[in-house]
């Protein structure tokens, strides 16, 4: 779900004029993918409670951050509302299955033998 927000984000952005949104562009792009990137961690890293949980917060403070990009490319009309809604709910469904598993991450957190 997250990567293929990632890619609309990407395909977006290609349409940005080039008048002071290449910075804007990057910032974009940069947030969406550590969404991905993150939860790759988080999987990686489910070992230990701790470390999953701290990536699965990070991925969701950057699809947060990528979801003020959203508003602020709506904004400045970079992209139009219709959408703007489908990027931004894309990353609101991102949110709340982190925040599912920041809720309850025991089912899938493995556990070493003893």
């Amino acid at each position: 779900m997250a990567f293929d927000a990632s890619m609309q984000i990407l395909d977006a952005t290609k349409n940005f004029p080039t008048e002071g949104s290449i910075l804007f562009s990057q910032q974009i792009r940069r947030s969406s993918r550590l969404v991905c990137h993150h939860i790759s961690e988080a999987m990686r890293q489910k070992t230990s409670q701790t470390l999953f949980l701290h990536n699965l917060a990070n991925a969701k403070m950057e699809a947060e951050d990528t979801m003020k990009w959203i508003k602020q490319a709506v904004a400045e009309e970079y992209v139009n509302i219709e959408k703007g809604a489908r990027l931004y709910s894309a990353y609101h469904s991102v949110v709340d299955k982190l925040v599912g598993l920041l809720t309850h991450p025991a089912p899938h957190v493995l556990r070493k033998a003893a």
